[in-house]
C-alpha cells in the first residue's frame, strides 16, 4: 500500500501513534536504545512493513544525534565517536546462548553482502567448523608474530588492505580471544579511520559463558576480551540474538540455562530422569564420545578404529600455493577410513537443484548420474543468486538443501573414487560426501611479495605468479592457495574445546571424570552440543556433575 506524506502526518498525529511512543519510552527508561548514552527524544521505525499497525519491536527509541545519523542527516555515528565528536572504529558485540544461531546469521549476512564483513574465528578448529579463516590469517599474520607486527606497523598495513574490501573484521567464538589482541585490533582500526577516512570496525560474536581464553603459565598475561581497555565500546553496542534453533525440549532448555548460570543442582533435577548415567566409558557406544583432553580422545578413536575388520581406505589432502596456518594444523595430510567407521561431517551441504520447487516436486533424483558425472554434481552446487529452471524456464531463488550440516554424524557405508557414502545417524539417510575445498583469497590489486609490473602482467594474461597465485577476474581477487580434503573425521570421541560451535545430532557420551572438566563453562558447553537430553549418556554421577558445573563470576553480567 502506497502512503502519501499526508497519510503519514495524519497517522503521526493520531492517538494510536502517541500510545505506541509512550510504550517505547517506558521500555527505554528514557535513554536512547541505540547508543544507550543520551536521552531518548524520538521514536524511529526500524521497518515500515507494518506501518500503522506496528509491533513494538518495529520501533526504537533514539536520541537526536542517533536519529540524524540513521536518517542520513549526519555522518557521525554517536555510538562510535570520541568526546570530541570525531569518528572512531565501529565496535559491536553480538551475543546469545549456545544454539541461538548467532554465527549462522552473521555468516548469511557476509555471504549476502561480501563487503559487509570478513568473517573469521579465534581458533583453527572453530575456523574449520565455520568454513572461514582465523582472524590472524585474514590479516596475513601468525600467532607468534601478532605482537611484533603490531609494534612494527605491519598489522596496520594488513588491516588497511582488508578494510578496502570489508567494513568489519568479524571474529566468532570471541570468548577465546585474548583481550590484549583485541586492544591491538581496535587501536589499529581507529588509526585506519583517522588516516584513511574509511568506514571500518571490529565485530565480536560469541557467548562469554562458554569456554574462554586459556590463562596460566603457558600464556602469561592473558586477559579475557571483556577485560580489554576498549571493551566499554563493545559493551554499549551489544546485540543479543534471541531464540534457540538447536534445542526443542523445554526441560532441557531450562536445564542448560541453569548450567550456564552455574546452578548444577537445579539443572540435574530437571534432566536426571532423561539422561543415562554410567560408571565407566562404553567402548562400543554408537555415537560421539566427549572427553576433557586430547590424549583421551586419540586413544579412544584409535581403539575403536582398530576393532573394525575392514580394509583401510586413505584420502590424501591436496594442497596448492600459500597455506593458511589453520590448514596446516587442523587439516590432516591424509585421512584413514574403513567401512563401518563412525564419522563427523565438517561442512554444510551447499547443493541446490536446477529445478524450481514446482518441477522438483515431480522430479526423481538421479543418484547414478550424481555418483558418476562430475559435471552434473558441479551443476547442482552452483552458487547463483537467481536460477532459471532447467525444465520450465521460470526464474527462482534456490535455497541450499542442507541434507547434512557441519556436525552431523553417521556411519561410512561405501567408497567410490574420491567420495564417501555416509548414513546419517539422525535420519538414517545416506549421502555422498566429496572433497571440500578451502581457498586463500586476497582482495587487493597488488601483492606485497611482487612488484606492480608482475602483478599487472599476471592479471592481464591470467598466468600464475611464481608462488602460483592467480588472479580471479570474476571475483577481483588473488587466489593465493587452496587445500582440498575429505571433510570427515572419526567421531567416536572429541574434546569439548573442539566441539564448541557444533550441533551434534546423534547420541553423545560425555566423560566428566577428568578434573579438567571443572574448568568454568566446560559442562555447559559439553551438554549444550546435544539437541535433546535423552541423547546424553554421562560417565559419572549426578553429584559429580554438580561439582563440575562452574561459571566464571566475571561473566555473570551476560547471563
Amino acid at each position: 500500500m502506497f502512503l502519501t506524506s499526508e497519510d503519514k502526518q495524519r497517522y503521526y498525529a493520531s492517538r494510536e501513534w502517541a500510545e505506541k511512543k509512550s510504550l517505547v519510552r517506558a521500555r527505554s527508561g528514557g535513554t536512547c536504545e541505540r547508543c544507550r548514552m543520551a536521552p531518548m527524544e524520538n521514536t524511529h521505525h526500524l521497518t515500515y512493513a507494518r506501518f500503522g499497525r506496528e509491533m513494538l519491536e518495529d520501533l526504537q527509541g533514539v536520541c537526536v544525534p542517533c536519529h540524524e545519523f540513521i536518517s542520513n542527516k549526519s555522518s557521525v555515528d554517536p555510538r562510535n565517536a570520541d568526546s570530541s565528536g570525531q569518528g572512531i572504529a565501529t565496535t559491536k558485540f553480538v551475543t546469545g546462548i549456545a544454539g541461538s544461531g548467532k554465527t549462522e546469521r552473521e555468516k548469511r549476512r557476509s555471504e549476502g553482502d561480501p563487503k559487509s564483513m570478513q568473517l573469521t574465528a579465534t581458533t583453527g578448529v572453530a575456523a574449520v567448523h565455520a568454513g572461514v579463516t582465523t582472524w590472524w590469517t585474514a590479516l596475513g599474520l601468525r600467532p607468534d608474530t601478532i605482537d611484533d607486527r603490531f609494534v612494527n606497523g605491519r598489522m596496520f598495513d594488513f588491516m588497511d588492505e582488508l578494510s578496502e574490501d570489508h567494513r568489519l573484521l568479524a571474529i566468532d567464538e570471541c570468548s577465546m580471544l585474548d583481550g590484549r589482541h583485541l586492544d591491538m585490533l581496535v587501536k589499529t582500526a581507529d588509526r585506519i579511520i583517522a588516516e584513511r577516512d574509511r568506514d571500518f570496525g571490529v565485530e565480536l560474536i560469541g557467548d562469554f559463558c562458554q569456554l574462554g581464553t586459556i590463562k596460566g603459565p603457558g600464556n602469561p598475561g592473558a586477559r579475557y576480551c571483556f577485560e580489554a581497555d576498549c571493551w566499554p565500546r563493545f559493551d554499549k553496542n551489544t546485540e543479543k540474538v534471541a531464540g534457540n534453533w538447536r534445542h526443542s525440549e523445554e526441560n532441557f532448555i531450562n536445564a542448560l540455562s541453569l548450567l550456564r548460570r552455574g546452578d548444577g543442582r537445579a539443572a540435574v533435577d530437571l534432566i536426571k530422569n532423561n539422561v543415562t548415567w554410567k560408571s565407566c566409558v562404553d567402548m562400543r557406544f554408537q555415537g560421539t564420545v566427549m572427553f576433557a583432553t586430547n590424549d583421551e580422545c586419540d586413544r579412544f578413536n584409535e581403539r575403536r578404529f582398530i576393532e573394525i575388520d575392514e580394509k583401510v581406505q586413505t584420502f590424501n589432502s591436496r594442497r596448492s600455493g600459500k597455506q593458511a596456518a589453520e590448514w596446516r594444523r587442523h587439516v590432516p595430510e591424509s585421512l584413514d577410513l574403513k567401512i563401518g567407521a563412525y564419522v563427523m561431517v565438517l561442512v554444510n551441504d551447499t547443493e541446490k537443484d536446477p529445478l524450481c520447487p514446482t518441477c522438483e516436486a515431480n522430479n526423481e533424483y538421479d543418484e547414478d548420474r550424481y555418483k558418476e558425472d562430475s559435471s552434473y554434481r558441479a551443476m547442482l552446487r552452483q552458487r547463483r543468486a537467481v536460477w532459471t529452471c532447467a525444465r520450465c524456464g521460470n526464474r527462482w531463488r534456490p535455497r541450499s538443501k542442507f541434507r547434512w550440516v557441519n556436525g552431523d554424524c553417521g556411519t561410512v557405508v561405501e567408497f567410490f573414487e574420491n567420495q564417501v557414502r555416509v548414513r546419517l545417524a539422525r535420519n538414517d539417510q545416506e549421502h555422498w560426501i566429496e572433497y571440500a575445498k578451502n581457498e586463500f583469497v586476497t582482495k587487493s590489486e597488488y601483492l606485497k611479495e611482487f612488484d606492480r609490473k608482475q602483478c599487472d602482467d599476471a592479471r592481464r594474461t591470467g598466468r600464475e605468479l611464481p608462488d602460483v597465485s592467480v588472479w580471479l577476474r570474476e571475483r577481483s581477487a588473488w587466489l593465493r592457495g587452496s587445500v582440498e580434503f575429505m571433510p570427515l573425521r572419526l567421531a567416536y570421541a572429541s574434546t569439548v574445546y573442539k566441539s564448541q560451535g557444533l550441533t551434534l545430532t546423534g547420541p553423545i557420551q560425555i566423560c566428566i571424570r577428568h578434573q579438567f572438566f571443572s574448568k568454568e563453562g566446560m559442562v555447559y558447553v559439553a551438554l549444550s552440543r546435544a539437541s535433546r537430553s535423552d541423547n546424553l549418556v554421562i560417565v559419572g554421577d549426578a553429584d559429580m556433575l554438580v561439582r563440575r558445573t562452574k561459571v566464571n563470576p566475571m561473566v555473570r553480567r551476560w547471563l
